[in-house]
């Protein structure tokens, strides 16, 4: 994964790896099921990377019809096949079928975050990754 140094905030980024089968559209949909049950807005999307804002920043909190959180950016690069370099252990927990690898980074999108809260809420939104990729 990419060494990425401390945001804006001060608050270092949180990294995870997960890995998830990949059969034709089923990663898109999985991504617009996370995307799509947290409100997001859809940064920059290509084949092989997705960023999305989760949340919202002061003013945005403060007018919108939804309650949201505070935001965060949450990137997604995407390996269509798990890379030789993966462990065996690893790729033990995987299916038998077309496999798809994703470095996932959550940075603060508001620099009203603090460490613990940040953690916290990050730790949360791999939880519901895991969940909508369904990976081990």
């Amino acid at each position: 994964m990419l060494e990425l140094m401390p945001t804006l905030t001060g608050i270092a980024p949180v990294q995870e790896r997960i890995f998830t089968t990949n059969l034709g559209t089923l990663l898109f949909l999985k991504a617009c099921g996370f995307v799509e049950e947290y409100r997001g807005k859809i940064l920059e999307v290509a084949e092989d990377h997705l960023e999305v804002r989760i949340g919202g920043t002061l003013l945005e909190r403060l007018f919108s019809r939804f309650p949201q959180e505070k935001a965060v950016e949450v990137i997604l690069h995407i390996q269509h096949e798990v890379p030789e370099t993966v462990s065996s252990e690893e790729v033990s927990s995987l299916p038998g079928i077309a496999c798809s690898q994703i470095d996932v980074t959550i940075k603060p999108g508001t620099k009203s975050w603090n460490e613990s809260d940040f953690q916290r809420y990050s730790r949360r939104m791999l939880w519901s990754l895991r969940k909508h990729f369904i990976s081990p």
